[in-house]
């Protein structure tokens, strides 16, 4: 699927998950999209459902204030 998350939540998720995961290696493998001010600048990445758990599950643990941010993105990747 294709996950959009905004750059605070998208650094902290780099920042936590473990290196020898899979979703890390989705991480590694996003896009930054500009938006020049118009909107917030957002990554893009492509994932699996496994590597989207993998994200809820750390920030749950390391940060919950965007829990509710990755559980929208995943809620529209899947629409």
């Amino acid at each position: 699927m294709q996950l959009w998350l905004e750059t605070e939540c998208y650094h902290l998720l780099a920042d936590h998950v473990p290196r020898d995961s899979p979703a890390y290696l989705a991480l590694q493998k996003a896009t930054k999209v500009y938006n020049h001010g118009l909107m917030p600048d957002v990554f893009c990445m492509f994932c699996s459902n496994q590597d989207t758990t993998e994200f809820i599950f750390t920030a749950m643990r390391n940060f919950p204030d965007c829990v509710g941010e990755i559980v929208l993105a995943i809620i529209n990747a899947k629409q």
